[in-house]
């Protein structure tokens, strides 16, 4: 009898064990179905966002960035993004499906409804302090590159790029002395309208790219091959474009028409030309070959100039030599007080009267050839915002849900608090405090993070540093105010229950 009784226990244990893992099982597969349900729902809206958005963000890229046009929501993508959802929906309700098939019954019960367990409030947390982290990265980085493109803004090209109207085009004229009368009887002409400020001549003005040229001074010793050798341009300008453009004279005297002759030696250097080869001797006067060509006359140093930013604005100024001459294709830079395009007609219809085989092959104000040069950094910087605008929105919803949740959870020992006679600023700093506690350790965890990347991040600022304390100081003021925002509504609800009621809801 015992021994039967003995099995019949066994027996039923064991029916218990397998309805007891039939309901976990059950509720795994529940969990599961509601976390994929969920998450390809998200998918599903993430997509939609994606094609309605695309047209806006497009908009929003500044011109000049290149293949704006050809931008389209690929299929691979969204199916990979879609794919991701569907692979990742799984395995992020698992982990909740295997907790709560951990826990018992009797368990749950004695929770008494008081809501999430510590285990999961410090999930809970520690996802909230990863966001926030996320957050504090983003909005780093963000700042450093508007802060970086403000910087580049702000620098001087060395002259009035903003009114100065460039036309570009080609002189059908092949002698120089036809060439020089063309160019001053074009000067002369716009000059005198009463909208023109000054006009200024040259080769090109915009360096697309920087040759390898070679100088060897005269009565000096050769620079060391061994060693990097500065980069050097050479270019010709018709006499007067430093004055008509408003490039400073440093030391000496600019190009003259006289230098229009051929046997004609001098030569105008900027200042970065000084720095890099003359810095312990007089550079007026240094007479020097250039090219590896050494039997001819030397070219000699007649004036400095001010350095001229002819490619990125960015980009250092690089030593420049300038000639006298009156080359076929040339910059014509005209300075106006007013808008530079009104007088964009005139310059076109005078072109074509003086010269009627020339083709103006590109005519516009001179800041917006810059302009086109900050347009990628200008794309990053936006894109970086707005990326850095959705962890922060991320960040604030996280830090809401789970003050929210706790406040829910606590509201028998709020209510207890109150019927105690605890003031309600006293619950509401108990509130705000744990906000404060998560947002803070967000704050130093993305801090040390942006710190510890600051010297990836030194290749994309320009003007500020990669560790910048303002702009570090900046962010964690921003999203000390988030937080504020976001914990305010459930520090003002843990007020709004009376107490009666939630000691009676228990």
């Amino acid at each position: 009898f015992e021994l039967g009784s003995h099995r019949g226990r066994c027996e039923r244990r064991s029916r218990a064990a397998d309805e007891r893992r039939g309901t976990g099982a059950r509720i795994n597969r529940q969990l599961l179905f509601e976390a994929t349900l969920l998450s390809l729902a998200a998918g599903l809206g993430g997509l939609v966002l994606a094609r309605l958005g695309l047209d806006a963000l497009v908009a929003m890229i500044p011109p000049g960035v290149p293949l704006t046009d050809e931008v389209t929501v690929d299929v691979r993508v969204l199916l990979m993004g879609f794919g991701l959802s569907a692979v990742v929906a799984p395995l992020v309700g698992l982990l909740p499906a295997l907790r709560a098939s951990g826990v018992g019954a009797s368990e749950t019960l004695r929770a008494g409804g008081r809501g999430a367990t510590g285990s999961d409030t410090r999930t809970r947390s520690a996802l909230v302090v990863a966001q926030v982290a996320m957050a504090v990265v983003l909005l780093t980085s963000s700042g450093l590159l508007v802060r970086s493109a403000l910087a580049i803004q702000a620098i001087d090209p060395g002259f009035d790029a903003d009114r100065t109207l460039m036309a570009r085009f080609h002189l059908t004229a092949r002698e120089p002395a036809e060439r020089a009368a063309l160019q001053a009887a074009l000067t002369s002409r716009l000059e005198a309208r009463p909208d023109v400020r000054s006009v200024a001549i040259m080769g090109r003005f915009f360096i697309e790219r920087i040759p390898d040229q070679t100088i060897e001074l005269v009565g000096r010793a050769p620079l060391d091959p061994s060693l990097p050798r500065p980069r050097l341009t050479t270019d010709v300008v018709y006499p007067g474009f430093f004055d008509k453009l408003g490039v400073p004279l440093l030391r000496g005297r600019g190009l003259q028409p006289f230098d229009l002759a051929k046997e004609s030696t001098a030569v105008v250097v900027n200042q970065a030309w000084v720095e890099a080869f003359a810095t312990d001797t007089e550079p007026i006067g240094q007479q020097l070959h250039w090219g590896g060509q050494t039997d001819g006359a030397p070219l000699e140093v007649v004036g400095v100039v001010g350095n001229l930013r002819r490619t990125a604005l960015e980009a250092p100024a690089y030593p420049q030599m300038f000639f006298a001459a009156a080359d076929d294709g040339i910059d014509v830079l005209v300075g106006v007080d007013e808008d530079p395009l009104a007088a964009g007609p005139a310059l076109r219809s005078l072109i074509r009267e003086l010269d009627p085989g020339a083709a103006v092959s590109y005519l516009g104000v001179a800041s917006d050839r810059y302009d086109v040069g900050l347009a990628p950094r200008r794309a990053q910087t936006m894109l970086f915002t707005i990326f850095a605008a959705l962890a922060t929105l991320l960040a604030a919803i996280g830090l809401f849900a789970i003050l929210h949740e706790s406040v829910a959870s606590r509201r028998r020992e709020i209510g207890i608090r109150v019927a105690l006679g605890a003031s309600p600023s006293g619950v509401r700093t108990m509130i705000l405090r744990q906000a404060a506690a998560l947002s803070l350790v967000g704050l130093g965890i993305g801090i040390g993070v942006s710190v510890a990347s600051s010297g990836l991040t030194a290749r994309f600022v320009y003007g500020v540093r990669p560790v910048d304390p303002a702009t570090l100081a900046a962010v964690s003021g921003l999203l000390a105010v988030v937080a504020l925002l976001a914990s305010a509504i459930p520090a003002r609800q843990a007020l709004r229950v009376p107490p009666s009621e939630s000691l009676a809801a228990e």
